[in-house]
């Protein structure tokens, strides 16, 4: 027997049901597609113990969410899932409708509330800005970013005043609009310095992409950085020197060599102690052949090394500053500490001595 047709809803009672969602999707911290229909699915299979929330491809928006009945106590849930897809099953009853209209009303409220777009509708909107979206990661151009900047501040209505929150999610919407292929989501991460945009690649495996999606997040860092800039809000520069260290990365693919030592000047400000963006960088101006422009990366590397007690990486640097700098006594002497440190006295005298010769 049918269950008595569900009532139509009041506004009051969609905001309640997309507000109660929101909160599980707060624990998780991750404000993906994917975890708000897991959460929708949840909610409403928890309140409503009489339906199921199945879910097709997330790129259909709020038409992922299907409803249908639950299945009799004992069913196998296996075959009742694949049961659910066969194109020979009944129709939906119309309570069955009116339960479905309600869970992907409240996606919808719920993306409005979080301030994201419907997938379904990427296509729409985008033209609505007066772009296209990308088939494949372009080359690096500063009218470019200066052309998406200004796109971004006066379609998502980017005031000097703008939560800083509210600017990162608008860059990560834009970037879903500007790059269908990939998913850029916004997390609160552990780590307050740490960018809070997670990218990856749609259908495929994301290890297979790392450097495409790393060349999207250099694209991302310089949006943000010159949003930022635009407004004047220095203040709110992110404070992690990787940031930086990977717009010199940017910057020198572009041959702005001069804006790139700005951003490097700044990470360096910054007191780093994680070698991966100084190791790149080192790598980068060894494989171009600058070695005097990267020596400032390498001698920090070189410090966190020792510092780390790194030893013996940390001496085969020194030596090396040593070979390209001769005249300057103090690579001798930091090589000097290093042999002592190391236990090797011996070693120790004799840097100190070519530290005088």
């Amino acid at each position: 027997m049918d269950l008595p047709p569900i009532p139509e809803p009041s506004e009051e009672q969609k905001n309640e049901w997309a507000k109660k969602i929101i909160e599980s999707v707060d624990e998780r911290k991750f404000y993906s597609i994917g975890n708000i229909v897991s959460a929708i699915q949840d909610y409403f299979e928890t309140q409503f113990p009489n339906y199921r929330v199945d879910t097709i491809g997330l790129e259909l928006g709020d038409e992922c969410l299907l409803v249908r009945k639950a299945p009799p106590p004992g069913s196998d849930p296996m075959d009742d899932l694949f049961s659910a897809f066969k194109p020979d099953k009944e129709p939906p009853t119309e309570d069955v409708l009116m339960m479905q209209k309600y869970v992907r009303a409240s996606y919808l409220k719920i993306l409005d509330l979080l301030e994201m777009d419907n997938p379904a509708q990427y296509s729409e909107i985008i033209a609505k800005i007066g772009l296209r979206p990308f088939e494949k990661i372009p080359e690096y151009r500063e009218q470019a970013f200066e052309f998406w900047t200004k796109k971004v501040i006066e379609y998502y209505k980017i005031k000097n005043n703008t939560p800083l929150e509210k600017i990162i999610k608008s860059i990560a919407r834009f970037f879903n609009l500007l790059f269908p292929d990939y998913s850029f989501t916004f997390f609160i991460p552990k780590d307050k310095e740490y960018y809070p945009i997670a990218i990856d690649r749609l259908y495929e495996s994301s290890g297979m992409w790392f450097m495409e999606i790393h060349k999207i997040r250099l694209m991302i860092y310089n949006i943000h950085y010159i949003i930022l800039k635009k407004l004047k809000r220095f203040n709110d520069y992110p404070k992690d020197p990787n940031y930086w260290f990977d717009l010199v990365v940017l910057y020198e693919e572009m041959g702005l060599k001069d804006k790139a030592d700005e951003f490097g000047a700044h990470g360096l400000s910054l007191d780093p102690d994680d070698l991966t963006g100084l190791t790149e960088l080192a790598t980068l101006y060894i494989e171009k052949k600058d070695f005097r422009r990267g020596l400032r990366y390498i001698k920090k590397s070189g410090l966190i090394m020792k510092e780390k007690k790194m030893f013996q990486p940390a001496l085969d640097i020194w030596k090396k500053i040593a070979e390209f700098e001769p005249h300057d006594k103090s690579h001798w002497l930091v090589i000097a500490d290093i042999y002592e440190e190391m236990g090797n006295s011996k070693e120790a005298a004799i840097s100190r001595e070519k530290a005088k010769m």
